[in-house]
C-alpha cells in the first residue's frame, strides 16, 4: 500500500495517525540512497534547507494523545503519548514527515502543540538543556518509507522526547 495519497506527497498517516505502522530496522537494511539522511547527526531541518536551498515550512497535521507503537512504548514506558505529526514542505511539496512524542501530561507537551510551527531541531540543537540520548536508529513504515528516530532528554524536567523523521520521495530525488 502506498500512503502518499495527497498530491503534495503527504503520507496519509500524518492526517490519520491510527494508520501509522513503523518498526526498527537494522542499519545494513537502510538503502544506500537513505544512508546519509538516516545517520545524520545534525539538525534534519538545517540539512533539508541546505540541500534544497530554501527554508522548509512546518505544517502541523496532528497534535493530540494517541496509542503508541511497540518500540515507542518501550522507549517512553507508556501505552499512550502526546504526539505532534508534521511535514516539512518546500514549494508546496512534502519532503519530510516527522512524529514527535512525549508522555501525556509532560511539561514538554507545550512544545508539541498545534500552535507551535517551529521545527524542533531549531531548539534541540541550539539549547544546551537538550541532550541526545541515542544515536539515530533506522525505521521503516509499512508503506515503504524509511526514517529514523532519536531520543532526547530535557535537563530541566528529565522528560524524554522521541523524535521520528521519515524521508519522502521529493527529498530523496533531490540527492
Amino acid at each position: 500500500m502506498n500512503s502518499l495519497t495527497d498530491p503534495s506527497g503527504t503520507p496519509d498517516w500524518l492526517m490519520h495517525p491510527e494508520a501509522f505502522d513503523a518498526h526498527i530496522i537494522a542499519a545494513e537494511d537502510v538503502p544506500d540512497l537513505y544512508q546519509s539522511w538516516a545517520f545524520l547527526d545534525t539538525s534534519m531541518t538545517v540539512a533539508v534547507n541546505d540541500r534544497l536551498g530554501e527554508n522548509a515550512k512546518v505544517i502541523v497535521h496532528h497534535a493530540n494523545t494517541l496509542a503508541l507503537q511497540d518500540f515507542e512504548i518501550d522507549l517512553l514506558r507508556s501505552d499512550l503519548g502526546f504526539a505532534r505529526q508534521i511535514s516539512l514542505q518546500v514549494n508546496n511539496e512534502c519532503v519530510l514527515a516527522a512524529r514527535s512524542i512525549v508522555c501525556p501530561g509532560s511539561e514538554l507537551q507545550i512544545l508539541l502543540s498545534r500552535d507551535n510551527k517551529e521545527p524542533l531541531g531549531k531548539l534541540l540543537f541550539t539549547d544546551s538543556r537538550w541532550q541526545r540520548l541515542s544515536d539515530p536508529i533506522p525505521l521503516a513504515v509499512t508503506d515503504g518509507l524509511i526514517g529514523r528516530y532519536c531520543c532526547w532528554q530535557d535537563a530541566n524536567t528529565s522528560d524524554t522526547l522521541l523524535v521520528e523523521e521519515f524521508f519522502l520521495p521529493a527529498l530523496i530525488r533531490s540527492h
